[in-house]
């Protein structure tokens, strides 16, 4: 049977196990893999990923270092439960970092790569249609991160990517809400568009639209309890 949130995780070869272990986790952090609260434990990660339980632990105990996970006096670690003010503040950060890259994207971007990018929306709409959400939120980060890339800013590109571990288990409370219309306008699109006309203020209205838009109803279901989120484990 399928872990709950494990299924996202990529399983690893011998090499470099430690390294891959917290590559593999902190992506699956980010594409919301994992949700608020939950336990990780050790030994069904590391049967899931395929290795030994030692790596693990060690990409573990570097996100809790990073503040991506928590650890408690029992040497449970979990997935961190977010107040709606820190929810805000890495909202806000989000705007302002992810806008600056999307700016400099704008101007470094070739037409390949914004073909791409277009390739992308259209493989989120379908996977959208189909109310595939594991796949609707891996495609989402792609998307995001293809216009991060490109903007060829490693430094705030990491930042981005740390605020986005921290962001990533509450992203999937975007479908506890009744679904957009699929013929709604995606602000995705509006990004698309911007880059086309290589108007930098247009793409990062447009992201800044999208990050708001989300956290707005991700931001209502914080206030909901967690508690039955909590006694979640991994395995």
């Amino acid at each position: 049977m399928e872990n709950d949130g494990i299924g996202e995780l990529v399983v690893l070869n011998r090499d470099s196990l430690g390294s891959r272990a917290y590559q593999s986790i902190r992506r699956g952090l980010m594409t919301g893999a994992f949700k608020p609260g939950q336990e990780l434990l050790l030994r069904n990660l590391a049967n899931d990923l395929g290795i030994s339980i030692t790596p693990v632990r060690e990409a573990l105990l570097r996100l809790v270092s990073e503040k991506a996970l928590t650890a408690n006096g029992s040497r449970s670690i979990r997935v961190p439960v977010l107040t709606p003010e820190r929810f805000l503040e890495i909202r806000d950060l989000r705007v302002e970092l992810e806008g600056k890259a999307a700016e400099a994207a704008t101007l470094k971007m070739d037409n390949r790569t914004i073909n791409q990018l277009v390739e992308t929306q259209q493989e989120y709409d379908a996977t959208r249609a189909r109310g595939d959400i594991k796949g609707t939120l891996t495609i989402n980060e792609r998307f995001h991160f293809m216009l991060y890339e490109a903007a060829q800013m490693p430094v705030l590109y990491g930042i981005i990517e740390s605020l986005w571990v921290q962001v990533g288990p509450v992203i999937t409370r975007l479908h506890d809400e009744p679904r957009r219309p699929l013929s709604e306008r995606h602000e995705h699109q509006d990004v698309v568009q911007g880059l086309r006309a290589r108007d930098p203020r247009y793409v990062r209205q447009a992201l800044a639209s999208d990050i708001v838009r989300a956290s707005a109803i991700i931001l209502q279901r914080l206030d909901t309890a967690d508690t039955d989120i909590a006694s979640l484990s991994v395995g």
